[in-house]
């Protein structure tokens, strides 16, 4: 079959691929078939005597055009491929492209250039099209089949967002489970729900998964007693800390699914209460935005090492191989980074390593502030121009001042607790980082001081202060830090086999 292109090329086609398409897959259910209508192309391109290479099924999806399709693309963008054949057969012109004229534009100059010619099967179209008196007949089917591709996707498109709206509307499922969750029927509560297979109709909605639910409390758990994400992440390859945050910021932990207004588009049983969804969105925002806290390329004991005189001393690079502690002003002596940041370690673990790692939590008293949460956030995603908007949002408002004046009449005040992580302080203190570290001793307000001395083989001794560590009365930031003072910890010491594992002590 020969084929001539506005350039004067004429070639000879005798390879082909077939672009087809498969019906969407979905988790639970048996990958469908090439559809027929692409079956059909297959053979009309035999027929003619052409000899495919290859049949390249694609989920198509929107109005990607072939080369941003995943199978497609390296068949039409990688030359080693493109060499293989000279035409491309497909059973509508949905199968090559949906897009606007523009986009359509390119998929003829794209066939233009590389000298490849399109066949659609359905209407017996080709392009380029024919030469002589059939040029011009060629040229206007192929735009009307183009628009009618376009105008269908995008009638397709408006009945696929009515259809979405309205399950939203009646707390229905759309879209994909997060992690945690599995997707189960309305009716028939089973999963995965199977009752398509059946011809029956049946809803979606989200039901807790108990294998990951485990893990995300887990995960929860570790994150509000102070790990960070990458110590969590160190348990957990399959995570990064920024798929973790996500994760932990994600409200459908919670039970509530939103969009990208924030408005809750599904409601179901959560793995964690709101509550603990909030104080987890409030952890992360505050480390997010936190400041003072270390680079990764600072010297532990810079802001905590202080010469004689107080004179902040920094750590660098040595005229010889060491790195030295040194003071800008004095330069009387220095000290080696690593045998100074050496005997810290040691003073940190051998007075403190063998107590348990403890933060605190606030723990809210029995009052309604889960259920005042829930309301707040039903109020502000309200429709403001729905007919019933000032009767719910007054509805909505009065049970909230209800609710609260409930808990003023009723007071049950929140109580801070100690909780223990499950570390020691010298297994928290090895999973710092130095910058981490550094951290650490100024949280808990730790002063070393450099003192000359030349009785000492290298010329000078550390003086350490341990902070309010080592009086829990010297500040009340003892207590917002989660850092007990070491008189509370050798209480604890003697009490720790009294206290179930994993258990609070107040």
């Amino acid at each position: 079959m020969q084929v001539t292109f506005p350039d004067g090329v004429t070639i000879n086609v005798q390879d082909v691929i077939v672009l087809a398409r498969k019906s969407q897959k979905i988790k639970g259910r048996a990958e469908t078939s090439i559809e027929s209508q692409d079956e059909d192309a297959r053979e009309w391109a035999e027929e003619q005597a052409l000899n495919v290479i290859a049949t390249v099924p694609d989920i198509a999806s929107g109005k990607k055009a072939m080369w941003d399709r995943p199978q497609a693309r390296p068949w039409v963008t990688q030359p080693d491929l493109m060499t293989q054949y000279q035409g491309i057969v497909a059973a509508k012109h949905d199968r090559i492209s949906r897009a606007d004229w523009r986009d359509e534009g390119d998929l003829r100059r794209w066939a233009e250039d590389n000298h490849i010619a399109l066949f659609l099967v359905e209407k017996e179209l080709r392009w380029p099209p024919r030469q002589g008196a059939q040029y011009n007949d060629d040229v206007a089917n192929w735009n009307r089949e183009a628009e009618n591709s376009n105008r269908e996707w995008n009638a397709s498109s408006r009945r696929w967002k009515r259809a979405h709206k309205k399950l939203s509307a009646d707390n229905y499922l759309v879209g994909k489970p997060p992690y945690g969750y599995r997707v189960s029927g309305v009716n028939c509560k089973q999963t995965p729900c199977r009752c398509y297979e059946n011809k029956i109709d049946d809803h979606k909605t989200l039901t807790i998964y108990e294998p990951e639910a485990k893990i995300v409390r887990e995960v929860v758990r570790r994150y509000l007693a102070g790990e960070s994400t990458q110590q969590i992440c160190n348990d957990y390859p399959r995570w990064v800390p920024s798929t973790l945050a996500s994760l932990l910021r994600n409200p459908s932990l919670a039970g509530r699914r939103q969009d990208k207004e924030g408005k809750t588009i599904l409601r179901f049983e959560g793995i964690i209460p709101w509550q603990t969804h909030l104080e987890l969105v409030q952890r992360l925002d505050s480390r997010a935005h936190r400041k003072g806290i270390s680079p990764a390329n600072t010297y532990m004991l810079t802001g905590i090492l202080s010469c004689t005189a107080d004179h902040a001393m920094y750590g660098g690079k040595g005229s010889g191989q060491w790195y030295l502690y040194a003071c800008r002003y004095c330069k009387r002596y220095s000290v080696r980074v690593n045998e100074a940041d050496a005997e810290v370690s040691a003073e940190v673990i051998d007075t403190f390593g063998h107590l348990p790692h403890m933060v605190m939590r606030i723990v809210p008293g029995e009052n309604h502030f889960e259920e005042i949460a829930r309301l707040r956030q039903d109020r502000n995603e309200l429709d403001d121009l729905a007919d019933d908007y000032e009767a719910r949002n007054a509805e909505l408002t009065a049970e909230i001042r209800r609710l609260i004046k409930l808990d003023k009449e009723q007071p049950d005040p929140d109580k801070p607790r100690w909780t223990r992580t499950g570390q020691t302080i010298a297994q928290h203190w090895d999973s710092l980082s130095v910058a981490g570290r550094r951290d650490w001793l100024k949280q808990n307000g730790w002063k070393v001081t450099a003192v000359k001395d030349d009785l000492m083989p290298n010329g000078w001794r550390l003086s350490i202060d341990a902070g309010w560590m080592a009086d829990i009365g010297a500040s009340a930031q003892s207590q917002s830090l989660g850092y007990p003072a070491i008189e509370y910890y050798r209480v604890l010491a003697e009490l720790v086999n009294q206290i179930p594992d994993g258990g609070e002590e107040s």
